[in-house]
């Protein structure tokens, strides 16, 4: 696909992973995707390892806070989504029932974000570009593609989500794998994101996934780099082949394998 100069706002555009052992991921993505590591000095002796591919920022990667680790926080994958007035939708998701965990605040002169947890409690990020747009690539293999809110109260996240981000909503849940519902988020027709309940009672969080050329391949290499297989190999009909992982430090993303012609 073209290389990503711009994101439309409310779209789906960057994930950075929080890890307990920085090293460890990046052996472990570096070998299951075939990433460069970028390290950009964070001040106090951390880093912030951008993975790139043919040189361009697809994801990145730091040690979480210790503030994380004393609130038992896991690791994990968050997913951020792009605005252009910061300020004004931090507070209408307050104002909608979220809790803003951080923000707005500046991150050098890559931009500004704010850190939001939903009325479910789902963490996600809004993101307003300065040098930094998130993602330059996107759909391609090894690349992000898609996410999705594993939602405790569905109707609450859909409304939620509806009116911060003045998202359509489409039933797709015809094609739940698991007889549940799920809606795909439109913005402008695009597709954004899914929304879901949990398979089981669980609290609720975003889920980021990406493309891989063949889902087995990805599931088999996975776990000889000490993943676990959350859920292996699965069909969906129209959209494609995906499996569910937890990488070696307990943060989970999936992968995604498009039918031919549904690639993002």
């Amino acid at each position: 696909m073209p290389d990503i100069t711009k994101h439309t706002e409310t779209m789906f555009s960057y994930s950075d992973l929080t890890t307990t052992d920085l090293d460890g991921a990046r052996a472990f993505y570096t070998g299951l995707f075939g990433w460069d590591v970028d390290d950009q000095p964070m001040g106090e002796g951390q880093v912030y390892s951008m993975f790139k591919q043919n040189g361009k920022t697809v994801a990145a990667a730091s040690r979480q806070q210790p503030q994380q680790l004393e609130m038992g926080i896991p690791p994990m994958w968050n997913a951020y989504f792009t605005v252009y007035d910061l300020d004004n939708r931090t507070k209408e998701a307050e104002r909608l029932g979220g809790t803003i965990h951080a923000g707005p605040f500046e991150v050098f002169d890559a931009g500004r974000m704010s850190v939001v947890m939903d009325p479910n409690g789902a963490v996600f990020c809004l993101w307003e570009p300065k040098d930094s747009i998130g993602a330059e690539v996107m759909g391609d293999a090894n690349t992000l593609t898609w996410t999705e809110c594993v939602a405790g109260d569905l109707d609450k996240a859909r409304s939620f989500y509806s009116e911060l981000f003045g998202w359509e909503e489409q039933d797709f849940s015809s094609t739940s794998t698991t007889s549940a519902q799920y809606f795909v988020m439109n913005a402008d027709g695009r597709p954004v994101c899914g929304l879901m309940p949990p398979p089981a009672e669980m609290p609720s969080f975003w889920l980021v996934y990406f493309a891989v050329e063949n889902c087995d391949d990805a599931v088999s290499q996975a776990r000889a780099l000490g993943a676990e297989i959350q859920r292996d190999t699965t069909a969906i009909p129209g959209v494609g082949r995906f499996a569910l992982i937890t990488d070696p430090q307990g943060a989970g993303f999936g992968v995604l394998e498009p039918e031919p012609g549904q690639e993002s």
